[in-house]
């Protein structure tokens, strides 16, 4: 560590323009000219706003241009200018959005007298300097919207983007996205989804990248989410909010198995909230506090033993529990004009004493259920300092602790399952750790030359990761199998060499960022965006052996956009790549072999036998037989370009046109074709090591197309209507996008395991979150007397499956699964949702304000099947050469081509909310 830090303080000394990667603000920037166009250099430019406490001022140069960089979110600006003989322009209601650039074109006019002009500012809903597709979303939209107040749902609500704990972006797997917090990873470095949860009402706006993302994003390849929370001022401001939901109220749920985020609607919960800004010195030190309790409930259903299992009648009905809460800091200390600092903590501690309850399954009572444990806590800290008047110096850190455990209710006793169902002691244990530091360095510089202006952004950053992990079957080392009917041979495990100590596989990440991103306004119509960033990663097994040390050349992902305005019209492109962090699966795959156990086996005829009779012994480790070839591991790499259309139909409305076209490289898999034990690695294993690459199908077509080291394509056309809140008091963002999704099965996340040539079999065809239509529409209206309506609607239309089967292996120890079909031999009915936010708003006293509401989800209650049993069962292949020469069922599925999931029921929340 001490060399880490050496090494880090040494490049801030030589290279004190290097920068971090994610943004927190937005720009103002303009010209000023005279009356017949000629520029005004030497105007004095001052900003005041309540996020920046005080005001920010700079000289427009010699082509009358000028910049605020890093400015925060909001819509209280105010610009004013001034030159002698020209008077004093003020420009009020100037917005800020987290990312975009708002640019205010000003006209001074020489005056004979000292007056002042005031005008209003403009929203903007066209950024015309930007080749980036990102959606804006400001804590007043928010709050007209249903919502479950989670912030990974906010990115449900983008085009071509399909909702969920965490979400699918645009072709991308649930554990492609990026989350920041403030300009800080907010990403799980083991899952690479969604980490610490916050107050809703903390957060000030959110954006959403969806393509284009220039150089400082990195490490994900599905789409960028930045949350800005809100910051402390001279003002006393908060706000307060009580949620409450009962199932009892809701209609009836079809079936009994549900996701983890369908629990987050259907659920019983009384949720209170509460946050305040305020000043410890007024003008100088700012405070922010938030907290949240998390308290949901559902009845759990379970067999509570054997007897239960055969008659199919649950004997166990208690309340299963989600509970914890959200907490979090923030401390603002301006030291002069010129320098501020911000730290800030948060915690998210959650339980759920019994999970496998929670989350619907019968088949585990609770008192061998598993208790979770999940959540931990960041720190994080800035100092902003402005250089000059052009200049801005960013030095940021942050610290993240983070654990998922689940730890078994009972460690004594035989743990016992029959029929899918447990009972006796637990049987499975699970810890993990999720740590890493975060370190960074940004300098901004604006420059105006013969040549244009140039918005440099330039940095470097250092993530120290550190993950480990261990879990363990039947944790009490003795099992037993058997069947209802007493007659079939049932069979008993006791394990005889297994530690009994907790075990943790750790394995280390250090990952180094440059980046260099130019935004070049060559002409005032046309501004190129021009980024390069290179990144070097050592992935250190737990004996501290390297196991991949790639350097800067190994991940280059340039990234090139313009965009040009005619008359109004802003034409844009992209291009870019971008590389996934390297998935933590392979490494703790490749752990030395310090893990071994045994087992021995015996057969019985029926339970509670005492003359076992002795079968086999089993000794197995972790991947002890695992071989590697470094060289053909590859990073993953996402290949992305997008052209752009859009259009100001007036200040507030836009239309736009989008096609996108992004394709992923060099994944890897382990596989195991020969069924011999002998456990390998590649990358791009498609076509190049499946055996059926030359595999023709009986229509005379090739299976598996030569693609090369892709071996996942999308594309999609989107078509968005879009307006800003305005004086009308009314807003909406609809869109369409029509896409195809097409690949290799498996290939959602960063690996793939194939393991065997029986499940290459019909692997590739559009894949499952592959959904060719796609309506949304957003939108809310401030009516008369108080009263604010929202809404959000989607339609869907149905996702593909295909069939499958499961086949004995030849050396008639281990099964299989068999593809029988391409996966989207079928699709399932589309689906649709409405859900509705009714708000009426009261003012009790000077600036408090109070708001009861209801929102609905599902309030159309469109119960429609989104799961079906797609494995026939058992199956023997009557050539195990040839699949395609057919097979037979030996033991049909019972849930075969039947739905075993629906979309979840019409739910909704009643609640108050109090700002002051």
């Amino acid at each position: 560590m001490k060399r880490k830090w050496t090494l880090f303080l040494a490049l801030i000394i030589l290279v004190a323009t290097w920068g971090f990667a994610q943004q927190k603000g937005g720009t103002i920037s303009g010209r000023v000219v005279e009356t017949g166009g000629e520029p005004l250099p030497g105007v004095s430019v001052m900003l005041t706003g309540s996020a920046i406490q005080g005001e920010k001022t700079t000289i427009t140069n010699d082509r009358g241009a000028y910049r605020f960089a890093e400015v925060p979110v909001g819509g209280d600006y105010q610009l004013v200018f001034t030159l002698e003989g020209f008077g004093r322009l003020t420009n009020k209601n100037v917005t800020v959005a987290l990312g975009k650039e708002t640019v205010i074109a000003t006209t001074m006019q020489l005056l004979t007298v000292q007056e002042e002009i005031l005008v209003m500012g403009k929203p903007m809903i066209i950024d015309p300097k930007s080749s980036v597709a990102q959606v804006n979303i400001t804590k007043d939209t928010i709050n007209t919207l249903a919502n479950d107040r989670q912030y990974q749902t906010i990115m449900g609500l983008m085009p071509g983007a399909i909702d969920g704990n965490n979400p699918f972006m645009l072709g991308g797997g649930s554990a492609d996205n990026i989350y920041n917090f403030d300009g800080m990873d907010n990403t799980d470095p083991m899952t690479k989804t969604w980490s610490t949860a916050m107050n809703f009402d903390n957060f000030e706006e959110i954006q959403v990248v969806t393509a284009g993302a220039p150089a400082e994003y990195g490490r994900g390849t599905g789409a960028v989410i930045n949350v800005v929370t809100r910051s402390g001022s001279n003002a006393i401001s908060g706000t307060a909010r009580f949620t409450y939901s009962k199932i009892d109220w809701m209609a009836k749920k079809l079936g009994n198995r549900y996701s983890f985020s369908d629990a987050t609607h259907f659920t019983n919960e009384a949720r209170p909230s509460v946050n305040i800004g305020f000043p410890i010195f007024k003008d100088k030190l700012w405070a922010f506090a938030s907290y949240e309790r998390r308290n949901k409930w559902i009845e759990q259903t379970t067999y509570a033993d054997f007897a239960d299992t055969v008659d199919k009648v649950p004997g166990v009905h208690e309340k299963s529990y989600y509970e914890g809460y959200y907490l979090s800091g923030k401390l603002t200390f301006k030291l002069n004009k010129r320098n501020t600092l911000f730290a800030q903590y948060s915690k998210d501690p959650i339980e759920i004493p019994n999970l496998y309850g929670y989350l619907g399954y019968t088949y585990c009572p609770p008192e061998i259920d598993t208790v979770r444990f999940q959540g931990g806590w960041n720190m994080s800290g800035e100092w902003n300092s402005i250089l000059g008047n052009n200049t801005n110096l960013i030095l940021r850190a942050n610290i993240k602790r983070n654990q998922l455990n689940n730890e078994p209710k009972d460690l004594e006793g035989i743990a016992y399952y029959a029929n899918g169902v447990y009972w006796g002691a637990s049987f499975t244990t699970y810890f993990t750790n999720r740590y890493y530091n975060n370190y960074g360095l940004i300098l901004n510089q604006f420059l105006s030359t013969g040549f244009g202006t140039h918005d440099f952004k330039m940095g470097v950053e250092l993530l120290d990761i550190n993950l480990s992990r261990y879990s363990q079957s039947y944790p009490t080392n003795e099992y037993i199998t058997f069947l209802s009917d007493g007659v079939t041979t049932n069979k008993r495990y006791v394990y005889t060499d297994r530690p009994q100590d907790k075990y943790t596989k750790d394995s280390f990440n250090d990952l180094w960022t440059i980046y260099l991103q130019d935004k070049w306004e060559v002409a005032r119509n046309l501004t190129l965006n021009l980024g390069l960033r290179a990144e070097s990663g050592k992935w250190i097994k737990h004996d501290k052996e390297v196991m991949f040390n790639w350097g800067f050349g190994k991940m280059l992902a340039p990234r090139v956009g313009v965009a040009y305005n005619f008359k109004g019209h802003k034409f844009s492109g992209s291009w870019g790549t971008y590389y996934d962090l390297m998935d933590d699966t392979l490494v703790n795959n490749f752990q030395p072999n310090i893990f071994k156990a045994s087992y021995d086996e015996y057969n019985g005829q029926y339970f509670g036998n005492a003359d076992w009779k002795y079968y086999r012994t089993v000794t197995f480790g972790s991947a002890s037989s695992a071989t590697i070839d470094l060289d053909t591991i590859k990073p993953i790499k996402m290949t992305e370009w997008s052209l752009n259309y859009e259009y100001a139909l007036s200040d507030t409305i836009g239309i736009g046109a989008e096609y996108l076209n992004r394709s992923w490289k060099d994944k890897y898999d382990d596989y195991d074709y020969d069924l011999n034990g002998q456990w390998h690695y590649a990358g791009a294993t498609y076509p190049g090591n499946s055996p059926f690459k030359d595999y023709k199908l009986p229509d005379g077509s090739q299976m598996l197309p030569d693609w090369g080291s892709t071996f996942k394509k999308y594309d999609a056309l989107i078509f968005t209507l879009k307006k800003n809140l305005g004086n009308d008091k009314y807003q909406f963002m609809a869109s369409y996008t029509y896409s195809h999704l097409k690949g290799y099965q498996g290939a959602e996340g960063a690996s793939t395991f194939a393991d065997n040539s029986y499940s290459d079999f019909y692997a590739f065809g559009y894949l499952g979150n592959d959904i060719r239509h796609m309506f949304k529409l957003n939108a809310s209206v401030f009516a008369p007397w108080g009263i604010v309506v929202g809404a959000n609607f989607y339609y869907l239309s149905g996702s593909p499956y295909g069939e499958s089967g499961s086949a004995v292996s030849p050396n008639g120890l281990t099964s299989y699964t068999v593809r029988l079909t391409a996966p989207d031999a079928f699709r399932y009915p589309p689906t649709s949702r409405l859900d509705l936010n009714f708000e009426k708003r009261f003012t009790i006293w000077k600036d408090v304000k109070v708001a009861p509401f209801i929102m609905f989800f599902n309030i159309l209650n469109n119960q429609v099947e989104v799961v079906r049993g797609n494995s026939v069962g058992s199956i023997k292949l009557k050539d195990t050469s040839d699949p395609l020469k057919g097979y037979t069922v030996t033991s049909p599925s019972s849930t075969y081509n039947t739905y075993t999931r629906w979309f979840p029921p019409m739910s909704f929340y009643l609640g108050v909310k109090i700002d002051f």
